[in-house]
């Protein structure tokens, strides 16, 4: 991301010297103000999330763990047992054909 923001530069740079034409300045600048805000969030995220972890350590891994849990998992084996087989994959129907 980085290197795409400085390649944007340098283009706003060769538009404001006049070696590209200024049609593409709208352009460019939507293009330097996605790079920007996208660097920004992984920064702001990294800094909130190394705050967090200062905040509450070790239990950082618990809540995680938590909510990890109560995510359905509705494609695993378990879910299917758990469900009475009606998305589990049918065996009998593959050997209908027999």
């Amino acid at each position: 991301m980085v290197t795409d923001l400085g390649i944007e530069l340098g283009v706003a740079l060769d538009i404001l010297h006049r070696k590209k034409s200024a049609a593409h300045a709208t352009e460019n600048r939507s293009k330097l103000r996605l790079h920007i805000l996208t660097i920004s969030a992984f920064l702001l995220g990294g800094i909130i999330g190394v705050k967090l972890y200062q905040a509450i350590a070790g239990y950082l891994l618990i809540i995680a763990a938590v909510l990890l849990w109560h995510c359905p998992q509705r494609s695993s084996p378990r879910a299917w047992r758990s469900e009475g087989n009606r998305n589990a994959p049918s065996s009998s129907a593959s050997q209908q054909g027999t």
